[in-house]
């Protein structure tokens, strides 16, 4: 038996006929829900529950029967779960714990999505077109009969879903996974994260002064007033006036639109070696769009002192769950350089611009985060079954320090990286016989014993990055400052070094061509309609999409099991409070109590650890997981 569910809206439709552009940033106004209860003989009722906001029954009968209903072994469907989530824990004050571990509604929303993530749905229309479920036409009678039949519809959208997700042995990542991820999202969104506004004014405040600074700079040297944000002008001011290409032989590219002389990134920072005002021109777009996003464009989205964002389920094609309205996974988390063109003296880092610092815990609690340490890094590793990359992941040691350490000797000189030599100023990586004894497979690699810079563990970790995800030589250069000769040579040589890597990325793609879609280790799907395309270009990009795919789409799936398996062992402690606020990709951020800290410190490490758990027997990693454990009474504290 199956129990479909719906909410109506005092507009006149619902969750199944709402026009598309109703999102939840802009609610619709919910008068109650809408119900269907299904009988041993396949009979169906419908039910209409009136919810009145600050109605006393909300607390009595009406709350108990919403509270056996979704707490019922039948299978309850709902397009759109997360607001009806929501929306009744709003209404009635379900506990949070009670609701992320004992109900369940199935959403073909997020079905449809997992079929095919690269084309969500957003209408109940779409579900039924996506699933061919061909219903008979609604007869437009009075709302209560339509919304009946809507009803009926939705459950048998749910069992074609049903039928198309098991024959891609989908189904169970559907139930087990990602329905039971809707409740702790909605939870999630509910809670909300405090705001220190002060500080975030303050913060504004200081942004802005330097803003205005850079301004009146790029005025001076320009030798006029002019727009900084507007193209138009800072194109006619660098090629037509300064004349800065020609005067320097420097050749700039044109933009594809409108055919003119490119005012990029990468344009300004090849032009800001022959004059001041491209440097002063990044400087001032980088800080301007960290204010527009970061401090004022936040503080429009505090409401009594919190901001809520909204948690997207089936917005990103590799699964990853993403933040919007605000973004708060794109809070930067290093700190913001005020410097620079506009003072004179050496560069000052100012301690309140940690734009993750205003972020601060309700009274009485901590923050503690979890970090998968190079979560993806580890996955790439493991799949690729690089001999090299597994012995060094088994040791403790950074692992962009001792991948430095074995291969960035000789490329560094490509780079034309300047070794200090005075003593205390280098940073020694030696590696000792202990971790490396002579004649293991990382001996003979002519790495070891060199002193590296600290600068080179970060560039190191780009090149992997770059590697791993086919960002290409162009990208890399640009971030390297040199040519893409010499960005192709670095990428080669690390390819020479871990062989295995393009045998891997071989096999991917081998397999996308043969079978037009990959899995992740967690049996997500992705489809690649381009992967065998006529043009070069769609082709190239299918190949890196794979990759990607495969990679980071494992990591969501560790990343989404650890946030319910640690919300399920919290379930065994009632008296334990930890409510889960942010996650940004491989790391998880709660909210515990003050006294609690330690005891749930040592639960969630221990619970993210066992990848065992995380992916079930029939999956083992070659490598461990590490998770890095810290908390602090501000975000940034945590970062």
């Amino acid at each position: 038996m199956s129990n479909p569910i719906k909410l109506p809206f005092r507009e006149g439709f619902c969750q199944l006929n709402k026009p598309e552009k109703s999102s939840k940033s802009a609610r619709c106004t919910q008068s109650g829900i809408m119900f269907g209860i299904s009988s041993i003989n396949s009979v169906t009722k419908y039910y209409f529950l009136r919810i009145n906001p600050g109605d006393s029954t909300n607390t009595g009968a009406k709350r108990n029967f919403l509270q056996y209903l979704l707490s019922s072994p039948f299978r309850k469907i709902c397009y759109g779960a997360q607001e009806m989530y929501t929306y009744l824990i709003d209404m009635f004050n379900f506990p949070a714990r009670q609701v992320c571990l004992t109900w369940l509604l199935l959403d073909p929303l997020v079905g449809c999505w997992l079929l095919d993530p690269d084309q969500p749905i957003h209408t109940f229309s779409e579900a039924i077109d996506r699933l061919g479920a061909k219903p008979a036409v609604i007869k437009k009678k009075d709302n209560f009969s339509q919304s009946c039949q809507l009803l009926g519809v939705l459950s048998l959208v749910v069992e074609k879903l049903y039928h198309n997700l098991s024959s891609q042995k989908l189904w169970k990542l559907f139930v087990d996974m990602e329905m039971r991820l809707v409740p702790l999202l909605a939870v999630m969104e509910l809670r909300g994260i405090s705001v220190d506004k002060a500080k975030l004014e303050k913060m504004n405040v200081l942004l802005k002064g330097q803003i205005d600074l850079l301004e009146a700079a790029a005025h001076k040297v320009a030798g006029k007033p002019f727009h900084l944000n507007s193209t138009v002008q800072l194109r006619t001011i660098l090629y037509e006036e300064l004349k800065l290409d020609q005067k320097h032989s420097i050749h700039i590219k044109e933009t594809i639109s409108l055919k003119a002389k490119s005012t990029s990134e990468p344009v300004l920072r090849q032009l800001k070696a022959v004059h001041p005002l491209p440097g002063i021109i990044l400087e001032y777009r980088h800080l301007h769009k960290l204010r527009s996003t970061y401090t004022e464009g936040m503080m429009q989205h505090i409401q009594r002192n919190y901001i809520f964002t909204t948690w997207e389920q089936t917005a990103a094609a590799t699964g990853r769950l993403t933040s919007s309205n605000p973004n708060l996974q794109a809070v930067p988390k290093h700190e913001v350089s005020l410097k620079s063109h506009v003072t004179a003296g050496p560069t000052t880092l100012h301690p309140d611009l940690l734009l993750r610092s205003p972020y601060v815990p309700r009274p009485g609690y901590t923050f503690l985060a979890a970090d998968f340490q190079h979560i993806e890094f580890r996955l790439f590793a493991h799949l690729a079954q690089d001999p090299t990359l597994l012995q060094v992941f088994q040791q403790p040691e950074d692992i962009f320090i001792t991948l430095a350490q074995l291969w960035y000797t000789n490329t560094r000189k490509l780079v034309q990286v300047q070794t200090r030599q005075e003593t205390g100023q280098g940073l020694n990586l030696q590696v000792c016989n202990r971790v490396w004894p002579v004649g293991s497979q990382l001996d003979g690699l002519g790495m070891l014993g060199e002193t590296l810079e600290p600068e080179d563990r970060e560039k190191t970790k780009r090149i992997v990055y770059s590697v791993m995800y086919g960002a290409g030589a162009g990208k890399l250069a640009e971030f390297l400052q040199v040519d893409n000769a010499v960005a192709s040579r670095i990428i080669n040589s690390f390819m020479v070094k871990f062989p295995t890597i393009r045998s891997f990325f071989n096999l991917v793609v081998a397999k996308c061509r043969r079978d037009g879609k990959l899995h992740t280790i967690g049996g997500r799907q992705r489809l690649f309609p381009n992967i065998k395309s006529s043009n070069g270009g769609l082709r190239a990009q299918a190949e890196r999409q794979a990759i990607n795919f495969v990679i980071q789409g494992s990591a969501a799936d560790l990343c989404k099991s650890a946030m319910l398996r640690v919300e399920q062992r919290l379930g065994s402690y009632p008296d334990l409070e930890a409510h889960l606020l942010l996650q940004i990709h491989d790391e998880l951020v709660y909210e515990v109590q003050d006294s609690q800290l330690q005891q749930i410190k040592a639960l969630v490490k221990e619970v993210m650890e066992d990848t065992t758990a995380l992916l079930g027997e029939s999956q083992e990693l070659s490598i461990p997981l590490p998770v890095i454990i810290t908390s602090g009474k501000n975000w940034a504290d945590v970062s």
